[in-house]
């Protein structure tokens, strides 16, 4: 009896793809001829090897047809869902590709621009805008850049104007690349309306507080000039505290008043070339004999040769005194506070810095701090009660100079404030 020889399958039709039911049958009867069997048995074999392999075959096609049915029927389920929160969503959502063209716009979004998902979908964002406003929203959303601003929207179908606040991100693959922009847009109307009226409120109302006050101040002068009689110990004591008092009045009045001017970008800076040097050493010395009451100690560490800056020679003092006279209110007895002036490293700003050796900021505390009429925490503590207005003031007063105001700062290791000034 003759022993078949082992079966070596041909590399032809091994599993790399799917073959022809045809080819197949083909391919297996080549490779069972040259199996020394009767011509009979071989006919048989390579049928029933026919029939196994086209069952396997017909199961896994199943098997994959019912995979990809089930993970089609969740995928759809999830984009539903997704969709749904999407459209509920109270902020408008516009969403765009890389060529700026529209994906996807909520309800929310189609009530504030006046458009629909199915008019859009598939079309640059600008066609068929007309109104400059939403143009803005165009551009912003074509700098490929994270950024909130805000865009004043006419609508026909309101007589009303809107103000929208739209906050953007880029949509990135795996790889880091830019795929697209989604835009969030809010309803501001009512907040920069009521914003409007408290402003317009301080404004007026500082203003006629500002009448008397003067009027207060003079006659306080005069009376302490002793111009309508002599005065007793007893008596310039209480007017110096009450002038004093009265000084204080009217800076915290200045600073509402300033405070308006800027919310409302109302503040004019009157620019001339000025060297920060003298600025920085007349703080010092207007601040030198509070200093000393309390034990502290100015250090001035200015850079030579610092150009002049285009600057309000005014304003940038005020920042200077602002921030001076904070590190001075909170630095402990024996403590320092240094004021400093240099070119940053690429020589395009002028860096000036107040550092003092107080108590420093706790972290949570860092992002409340330029708030407006915001005092943080232990920064109070045994100092005299203010406005918390001078830091909302400062950096306001530097990003209109085109500069950055920012703080360094631990808890119980001191505070460093920094603004930078464009050349």
């Amino acid at each position: 009896m003759i022993k078949p020889k082992a079966a070596k399958l041909n590399p032809e039709i091994a599993p790399q793809g799917a073959l022809p039911a045809a080819s197949l049958s083909e391919a297996i009867q080549q490779e069972l001829d040259q199996i020394p069997l009767p011509q009979v048995q071989r006919r048989r074999l390579a049928t029933r090897l026919s029939a196994l392999l086209d069952e396997q075959v017909k199961t896994e096609v199943k098997s994959t047809r019912e995979d990809l049915t089930r993970k089609y029927d969740q995928i759809a389920a999830q984009h539903k869902q997704t969709e749904s929160v999407l459209r509920s969503i109270a902020e408008g959502l516009v969403v765009v590709n890389q060529k700026r063209e529209v994906v996807y716009v909520n309800s929310a979004a189609e009530k504030l621009l006046g458009v629909s998902q199915q008019e859009k979908q598939g079309k640059p964002l600008s066609e068929g805008l007309s109104d400059e406003q939403l143009l803005s929203l165009v551009k912003h959303s074509s700098e490929k850049t994270s950024r909130e601003f805000e865009v004043e929207l006419s609508s026909n179908q309101d007589q009303t104007k809107r103000i929208v606040r739209s906050s953007n991100a880029v949509i990135q693959d795996q790889s880091g690349q830019t795929v697209g922009m989604v835009s969030a847009l809010s309803d501001i109307t009512k907040q920069r309306e009521l914003d409007q009226m408290k402003s317009d409120f301080v404004s007026s109302v500082t203003h006629e507080l500002r009448t008397p006050l003067v009027a207060m101040k003079h006659s306080l002068q005069v009376t302490m000039e002793e111009a309508a009689g002599q005065l007793s110990p007893d008596q310039k004591n209480f007017l110096e505290i009450a002038q004093r008092n009265l000084e204080r009045l009217s800076g915290m009045i200045n600073g509402l008043l300033d405070l308006s001017k800027l919310e409302n970008q109302k503040m004019e800076l009157h620019l001339q070339r000025t060297a920060l040097g003298p600025l920085i050493q007349g703080t010092c010395r207007a601040l030198d004999a509070w200093a000393k009451s309390k034990s502290l100690q100015i250090h001035q560490r200015i850079a030579d040769s610092l150009p002049e800056i285009s600057l309000d020679p005014d304003q940038i003092t005020q920042v200077l005194y602002n921030l001076a006279s904070n590190a001075i209110k909170f630095a402990p007895a024996g403590g320092s506070v240094t004021l400093s002036a240099q070119l940053q490293a690429e020589g395009r700003s002028v860096e000036v810095a107040v550092a003092d050796t107080g108590v420093g900021i706790a972290p949570e505390d860092l992002s409340k701090l330029f708030k407006k009429f915001q005092q943080i925490g232990d920064r109070k503590s045994g100092s005299t009660p203010g406005t918390g207005l001078g830091l909302a003031i400062s950096k306001g007063i530097v990003e209109l100079h085109g500069g950055t105001l920012r703080v360094e700062s631990a808890k119980g290791q001191g505070s460093r404030f920094v603004f930078t000034l464009p050349l």
